[in-house]
């Protein structure tokens, strides 16, 4: 056999044991393994079975959860801010006057009164930010659910994008100063691991 046809043999062996193992089980990525292509997106997973929701986020986000509504309804919001000792103070209430970072955040409303639809919520609530913006829409599939996509401006730009089921709205935002800012470019793969049951 000459040289070129062992060459042949040998990769073609190499790629079938490879795709074996992959599609085995065997050869799978590791819970730090990068999200959507992005090298510096090491992930980790958040998972609430109260709210039915899980997603991957990147480990560069510190994660603070918490109640933030009343006696009347439930507002639940997810925190996700760059990990740094200024931030962790900041969220602490150990920096008093100074606004909050940019972040990603999710939002979980209580619908099961209301049952609003996903757009009922968006041009129909304060809480949407909605009427900050121009008013266009995009309709987007999250986690099995039709949304919406928009853009508005208040003491941050921000993208939000919206879906509603009969127990709760889930508002994913994000909120920067620059279209370079990874709060912006990590909202679109944050939402492509999004699961709601």
């Amino acid at each position: 056999m000459k040289s070129g046809a062992i060459v042949s043999i040998v990769v073609v062996v190499v790629v079938v044991l490879v795709g074996v193992l992959y599609f085995t089980g065997a050869l799978t990525p590791g819970p730090s393994a990068p999200l959507g292509g992005e090298p510096n997106f090491v992930s980790r997973t958040y998972s609430n079975s109260m709210s039915g929701l899980s997603f991957s986020y990147p480990s560069r986000y510190y994660l603070v959860e918490r109640e933030v509504g009343n006696a009347e309804r439930r507002h639940y919001q997810i925190l996700l801010v760059d990990d740094t000792p200024q931030n962790r103070d900041l969220i602490a209430g150990k920096i008093p006057g100074t606004e909050g970072p940019i972040a990603v955040t999710v939002d979980i409303y209580q619908n099961n009164l209301d049952k609003m639809t996903t757009e009922e919520w968006v041009t129909g609530t304060n809480d949407s930010n909605y009427k900050l913006g121009s008013g266009a829409t995009t309709s987007v599939n999250i986690g099995g659910l039709q949304g919406l996509s928009y853009t508005w401006d208040g003491l941050y730009q921000g993208q939000t994008v919206a879906v509603a089921n009969s127990k709760n709205v889930y508002a994913f935002s994000a909120t920067y100063n620059s279209l370079e800012d990874h709060t912006i470019k990590d909202l679109p793969l944050i939402l492509t691991t999004v699961k709601i049951q």
